[in-house]
């Protein structure tokens, strides 16, 4: 049984360059994750509120849309960092998965969270402390 990747047609080609252009999967999936998160008893209304976090009050009112109350925080997903071969950094040398996976739901009681910090030494690799 052959295992070889289905060629896209021009339609599902341009379907997926969009959602990639766009990040759109990404952004559903955090919104998932958030939504998760806070199990709000109204999950409709807290996507609609949620994806309103994306838009400029500008944006929403030229669309006619009108969003009262609270906006739900935006919780990103990061999955455990990938670094590069020359990359140097101690985060690269001690952040082992298991620590990602035991800290990364955890947070200082400011609100702090390890992907914050992690993120940070991610995209400043060629630091050495990272």
């Amino acid at each position: 049984m052959s295992s070889a990747p289905k060629k896209l047609n021009k339609a599902q080609a341009k379907a997926k360059e969009y959602v990639s252009k766009h990040k759109i999967e990404k952004l559903i999936a955090e919104m998932v994750n958030s939504l998760v998160h806070t199990r709000d008893k109204k999950p409709i209304v807290y996507m609609i509120k949620y994806l309103a976090n994306y838009c400029t009050q500008e944006e929403l009112e030229q669309s006619g849309i009108s969003v009262a109350g609270p906006l739900p925080q935006r919780i990103p997903l990061m999955n455990f960092p990938e670094f590069s071969e020359e990359c140097t950094s101690l985060l690269k040398i001690h952040l082992t998965k298991e620590i990602w996976s035991a800290m990364k739901k955890r947070a200082t009681h400011l609100g702090g969270k390890i992907q914050l910090c992690v993120q940070s030494g991610v995209y400043d690799e060629k630091e050495e402390i990272g």
